[in-house]
């Protein structure tokens, strides 16, 4: 019996060395992956442009004067031709009487 107690006393630190040597691997990954996948915002991490799609198309409103028909009141709408043919719907401003003109944006 007092020789395999004398080898438990000899194995056990030869163990916690294994032990400890392995721990501190763990710890050495863990640390090491966490430098990789963080985040830092003074550094940005940029794997493709900022544009990936199409760039998107700006509507510009176009300017199409309007004779404003009988019987319309300011305030009403009117379905009117825009430049395209497009049929639009604009509104007959405030102070605009019958048979004047004004501009609309379509």
């Amino acid at each position: 019996m007092p020789v395999i107690g004398a080898a438990w006393l000899m194995a056990r630190p030869i163990f916690g060395i294994v032990l400890l040597l392995a721990a501190a691997a763990v710890v050495f990954l863990a640390h090491s992956l966490r430098k990789k996948y963080r985040s830092n915002p003074r550094s940005p991490r940029i794997d493709e442009p900022f544009m990936t799609g199409p760039t998107p198309q700006v509507q510009v409103a176009q300017q199409v004067q309007v004779t404003c028909p009988p019987n319309v009141q300011p305030g009403q709408f009117l379905l009117v031709q825009g430049p395209g043919g497009q049929q639009c719907q604009v509104q007959v401003p405030p102070g605009v009487q019958p048979g004047q003109v004004f501009i609309a944006n379509v």
